[in-house]
């Protein structure tokens, strides 16, 4: 059985929603990098991120994520194990 599941991107959820960025908590089981990537313009919106990554799914390395994330934001790595990663962002409000 094939179950079809409609899905948006984080910018068109606040644009829908109204809600105004400020702290996002993302868990997408190995897509993070999808969104790091493709929607990083609405992720700098955000003024703290706590992402829980799962690189080595996609083919990627924590440190592909903490570069892409280091433009914006200051980094830390909370919790590394092998097959996932908690990192903890806040905006660099200097840059």
């Amino acid at each position: 059985m094939t179950v079809k599941i409609r899905s948006i991107t984080l910018d068109e959820l606040l644009n829908l929603t109204g809600a105004e960025p400020d702290v996002l908590m993302l868990d997408y089981e190995g897509r993070e990098y999808d969104i790091i990537e493709h929607d990083y313009e609405t992720l700098r919106l955000f003024r703290e991120l706590s992402i829980e990554c799962h690189p080595y799914l996609r083919g990627k390395e924590l440190e592909d994520c903490l570069k892409y994330l280091s433009r914006d934001f200051k980094c830390s790595v909370v919790n590394n194990l092998k097959s996932r990663a908690i990192i903890h962002c806040i905006r660099d409000l200097g840059k």
